[in-house]
């Protein structure tokens, strides 16, 4: 075998990362999924944390501000 077919697989790049994005998609749907349908308290409680903290809207002023309450120009 040569050296270079060692360093350089052929075909394993991009349908390696398609197949891991795709499995840890699945894995995290069937976490969800386990966690709403057999542990619903922890669910609730989950839920209302996303909303609250994930789901927020944001105004722009709150972005842009500096610690001083000057607008930082960028």
């Amino acid at each position: 075998m040569d050296e270079n077919d060692i360093l350089n697989p052929k075909s394993t790049g991009a349908f390696g990362i398609i197949i891991s994005e795709a499995v840890a998609a699945v894995l995290i749907l069937l976490s969800v999924l386990t966690v709403k349908y057999f542990f619903k308290g922890t669910y609730s409680e989950l839920k209302k944390w996303y909303n609250t903290n994930i789901c927020a809207e944001t105004e722009i002023s709150e972005v842009i501000e500096t610690s001083g309450g000057g607008v930082d120009e960028v």
